[in-house]
Order: C-alpha cells, then structure tokens, then sequence
C-alpha cells in the first residue's frame, strides 16, 4: 500500500512538473512572438511598401518626365526606390533615361538621390556613368559624383563630379578629370 502510494505521489509530481514546465515554455514562447511582434511593428512604423510605384510631372509649365521602380517604400512623403528608371524631356524635345539600382524620390522638394550603377543616356548616343546622383526637377540640374563617366563614340570623359545644367545647357567636369577625344 505504502508502495503504491509512493508511486502515485510520484505520478501527480511528474504531471504536475510537466505541467509547469509545458506551460513556462509556452508563456516562454507567447513572450518571444509578443517581441517579435513588436520589433516587426516598431521597424514598419509609418512605412508602405509599393508594388511598381510611377511618378509624372504634373502642370503644362514643368517638362514632361516619368519615374518608375520595381518596388518603393514610403516613408512619411519620401519614397526610397529600388531599380529605378526615369524618362525626362527637355525644353527642346530632347530625350534622356537615367537607370539606377536605389533611389530616393521627394515629391515635395523635387529632389531624386540615386545610388549605384547609374547610367544616364540622351539622344545623342552620350551614357554617363557614376555611384552617386542628385537631381533637382526645379532647377533642372543632375550632379554627378564618384567615378564619373561620358562616353559619346570613341571620345571619353572621366572625372570625380558632373553637373548637367540643362536651363543653362552646359555640363561640367570638375576635380582630377581626363579627356580622350577621338575623331571619326
């Protein structure tokens, strides 16, 4: 008798510390998704992901230009791009594209941050290359910086910075810059 009861004492501590060990873990394991959660919901805050987000000059007095993503993320009024391709006129119907692997586009400053592997083409069979890009749609002007490149032809430009001034139509090199100019 003495010996069965031993082994039901037993029985109801072996059950009632599975109890508490099951449920510690369980409590254990609401607390880790609970911070999951949490994190999850503090990195997210005031963030919208976008699916091919597009953006187009509004107004009959602004040139024409159409910027596109494979996916944006809107934060607050600016939205960070990822594969990003623009399309801009200018004030004489002149073409360019610009490419880039990350951007960061204001719709309310009217300013476009680029980052890596920019290309920039106009119609006139002139790519630029560089790391770094800032253009501003108000003052119709694209600097260029880090290892820039023009090449046209055979003719090649290579600098530390660039600024496409397209009200005033000029294109600056600036800081340690080499030219090889080849006729065809």
């Amino acid at each position: 008798m003495k010996k069965n009861l031993i082994i039901i004492i037993s029985i109801i501590i072996i059950i009632f510390l599975g109890f508490i060990f099951l449920g510690s873990d369980s409590s254990l394991e609401e607390k880790v998704e609970s911070k999951i959660k949490a994190f999850k919901d503090s990195n997210t805050l005031g963030k919208i992901e976008i699916s091919n987000p597009t953006f187009k000059s509004k107004g009959l007095e602004s040139d024409p230009y159409e910027i596109s993503a494979k996916k944006g993320i809107q934060i607050d009024a600016d939205i960070e791009l990822y594969e990003v391709k623009g399309k801009f006129i200018n004030q004489n119907n002149e073409e360019f594209f610009i490419e880039a692997d990350k951007g960061f586009y204001s719709d309310k400053t009217k300013l476009i941050k680029l980052e890596g592997n920019i290309l920039l083409a106009d119609s006139l069979g002139t790519v630029t290359q560089a790391n770094n890009a800032l253009m501003d749609l108000n003052t119709k002007m694209i600097k260029l910086f880090d290892k820039v490149i023009s090449t046209r032809n055979e003719s090649k430009i290579e600098s530390n910075f660039s600024l496409i001034d397209d009200e005033n139509k000029t294109i600056t090199y600036s800081g340690n810059v080499n030219v090889v100019i080849k006729n065809n």
